[in-house]
């Protein structure tokens, strides 16, 4: 009957070619055919283990058993590892041990060792052999160059990538688990077990037999169900047993050199390995020792630029550390990246570490690593980037592109927070070079809808002289587009009323939008609206300028003037400003008829922008978009599916939109017989745009809708009172179209 191999059954999992070859070094041993074993691994895949299982059938086969294992913190005392295999081989008065005390030859204690060796089978094991010191590292190296005649195995086990310069009879090389192996040790253990929580074990231990061996104690002594709604609590217990490996590989180094170690997690790979030593001024060990001892240890990869281990979490690694000390060695490993010409980003990463340095090129490196994330479509990494540059003191034009950068990103992961970094803009201390910075930072709150915070930040800003000439004109021509009604301004010394023919194109943008809501003079809106498209200036003005052209029937003019503003935009910084001009587009391909351009140009929008990005005074609009559209394919059951998440406002709500999306309603009411609810909807929509004096028909005919579901009423008087109204305001506007399609509404 064969050894029986012990039962450390599940870190012994898929070694059956390793026990076996073991077990035949043994037998061969006990014939006379001696042998050196290697063992090699990274920490925790098994080596101590398998060192134990040689022990356990060395004793069931009378073979006697001496071990040693290496320290770090022995790795200097002379001859420490062979003392411990020769305590059990010589009695406490043998003269030998004077020998050892006094560092006699090497050649006469490997002598007396091989000795011992002749006399009865014998397993001589080195744990951890790489921690040897150097006299004891010669003495294995004598041992096996002589044990011909002996019967003798000398088991070494060593971190993978060690050379003792040891001639090796066999040598095995421990390698990760097998994901089958795995399993079937989970199996065993956890009856019940579930898919998922067994593919996120499997996962989550990477073949590391004392890691699975601890999250599996761990399981059974808390009593955690393998269950999927476990899968949260296997993954703590597996990130616990990991730190508690990387703790025992860590326990014994010297203190510097633990240092070292968080000073390499704190770098992260961007500088080499002289500099990281300067990071903890490293004094008590050269580099090459020091990083030799920490490779060793399984602990750090690479050559130059050294890493953690992947198996290591830098997280848990620096959790340990005083707080002063850790932000310390960061801003110091920030400073010399800085210096060597590192990465920006590794550097950024870095100063994430900190709360601020003080130093103007911190600003500038983390708004350049985050513009790289941002672009690389890691907008949460440039978010966190940003918010960092935040703290740093700077001057107010540093500080104030740093918010506008943030705020350009928030306005998709987080708007209410892209709106408080875009206002601070708006209304930030500095001098007329932050000008277009406030311009930009009130475009775009503008373009997502934030129109009453617009009109507030802009009237401070004018009220504080906070730009020059060129960019007041600006951030007023934006104050009055972001409240389209003629409420008076917010403060005495607000803004100005707009002149009716202003010299600034954006004002005259929007100026020519006031007349198109209106409905009034048609001949100057356009020309306004000309003035404006054809300059330069923020997004909001030119659009509504192009918007204006459109509802005056000059879609040509249109159709180009809103494409030279996107092709002005860049992405991904402009897309809430491209997102704003794309919904024009969808009105203007609506106006031409072509639905399937429309269709296109509104999906384009809110793939830019998401809906539940938007601001909620303008969302309604694109509701009431998506609910036109499918009316107008015939789609009722998508429109009403629609209409009902988005219910009809009541009362006068806030915004300027909300009007469309009663529209919107009232169509869908029409189109399902229901009329007294169509006609109620479709005057209160025009109720609402003429409180905002925006009742051109040329712009939203909800007129039209109501007169039809009067008729189907029978209520004939207030259809022709509605009718007239809109003829006389149609011919006031100048369109033929307009005034065609309310010709026909009567006729029919």
């Amino acid at each position: 009957m064969s050894p029986r191999v012990p039962a450390f059954a599940d870190i012994l999992a898929d070694r059956e070619i390793e026990v076996d070859r073991l077990r035949a070094a043994l037998a061969e041993a006990a014939d006379g055919r001696p042998a050196v074993v290697v063992v090699e691994g990274a920490p925790g895949l098994g080596r101590t283990a398998l060192a134990g299982c040689a022990a356990a059938i060395a004793a069931e086969s009378d073979i006697r058993v001496v071990q040693a294992t290496g320290a770090a913190t022995e790795a200097e005392t002379p001859l420490g590892v062979v003392a411990q295999l020769m305590a059990p081989l010589l009695p406490p008065d043998s003269p030998q041990w004077n020998d050892l005390g006094a560092g006699a030859g090497l050649d006469r204690l490997i002598r007396g060792f091989l000795t011992a060796t002749r006399q009865q089978p014998l397993l001589a094991i080195v744990d951890d052999a790489q921690w040897a010191d150097a006299d004891s590292v010669r003495w294995l190296q004598g041992v096996a160059r002589r044990m011909t005649g002996t019967r003798l195995v000398l088991l070494l086990t060593v971190r993978s990538g060690i050379e003792l310069a040891v001639p090796v009879t066999y040598r095995l090389r421990l390698v990760p688990l097998e994901p089958a192996a795995v399993h079937a040790a989970l199996a065993r253990k956890l009856p019940g077990l579930g898919d998922r929580f067994a593919q996120e074990a499997v996962r989550a231990v990477r073949g590391n037999p004392a890691v699975l061996r601890a999250v599996l104690g761990r399981l059974g002594s808390q009593r955690i169900p393998p269950t999927d709604e476990s899968v949260p609590r296997l993954l703590d217990a597996v990130a616990e047993a990991t730190s508690d490996l990387v703790s025992r590989t860590m326990d014994g180094l010297p203190t510097e050199l633990v240092l070292l170690l968080r000073a390499i997690a704190i770098c992260a790979g961007i500088l080499d390995f002289d500099l990281v030593c300067t990071v903890t001024g490293l004094h008590s060990w050269s580099a090459p020792r020091a990083r030799a001892l920490l490779r060793n240890a399984g602990l750090i990869t690479g050559e130059d630029r050294p890493r953690l281990a992947e198996w290591v979490s830098a997280d848990r690694l620096l959790a340990g550390m005083p707080v002063a000390q850790r932000e310390s060695m960061h801003a110091h490993a920030a400073r010399l990246g800085h210096l060597s010409a590192a990465p920006d980003t590794g550097v950024a990463a870095i100063l994430l570490g900190t709360k601020s340095i003080g130093e103007t090129w911190a600003v500038e490196v983390l708004r350049r690593a985050a513009a790289w994330h941002n672009l690389a479509g890691d907008a949460a990494t440039a978010v966190k980037l940003l918010s960092r540059a935040t703290r740093e003191s700077g001057d107010p034009l540093a500080r104030a592109k740093v918010r506008l950068e943030l705020g350009e990103i928030e306005l998709l992961e987080s708007p209410d927070a892209a709106d408080r970094h875009l206002s601070q803009v708006v209304v930030a201390d500095g001098g007329p070079e932050i000008g277009p910075l406030r311009v930009r930072a009130a475009d775009l709150l503008y373009a997502r809808g934030a129109g009453m915070l617009v009109r507030r930040t802009t009237a401070d800003a004018y009220r504080g002289h906070k730009a020059d000439r060129e960019h007041v004109d600006q951030l007023v021509a934006l104050h009055w587009l972001s409240e389209l009604d003629n409420a008076l301004p917010i403060s005495l010394d607000g803004p100005p009323r707009l002149a009716e023919r202003p010299e600034d194109p954006s004002q005259a943008g929007v100026v020519a939008w006031r007349l198109a809501c209106a409905g009034r003079d048609i001949e100057r809106c356009k020309a306004l609206a000309r003035k404006a498209i054809g300059a330069d200036g923020p997004v909001g003005p030119r659009t509504m300028a192009a918007w204006a052209l459109a509802v005056a029937d000059e879609l040509d003019e249109a159709d180009a003037g809103l494409r030279a503003v996107l092709g002005d935009l860049r992405l991904p910084t402009d897309r809430v400003l491209a997102a704003f001009a794309w919904t024009c587009g969808a009105d203007l391909a609506s106006r031409r008829f072509d639905r399937d351009a429309a269709e296109q140009a509104l999906a384009t929008a809110l793939e830019l922008l998401p809906l539940d990005r938007w601001h909620r005074r303008v969302s309604p609009s694109l509701v009431a978009a998506q609910v036109l559209m499918c009316l107008g394919h015939g789609e009722l059951e998508a429109a009403q599916r629609i209409a009902r998440d988005h219910p009809a406002p009541t009362g006068l709500p806030d915004g300027m939109m909300w009007p469309h999306l009663l529209y919107a309603h009232g169509q869908l009411r029409l189109a399902n017989g229901d009329h007294e609810q169509a006609a109620a909807m479709m005057l209160e929509c025009g109720r609402q745009l003429q409180t905002r004096q925006a009742d051109n028909p040329a712009l939203l005919s909800w007129r039209g809708p109501a007169v039809i579901a009067l008729r189907a009423l029978g209520r004939t008087g207030p259809a022709e009172n509605l009718l007239a109204a809109e003829l006389r305001l149609a011919e006031a506007w100048g369109v033929p179209s307009v005034v065609a399609r309310v010709e026909q509404l009567r006729k029919d």
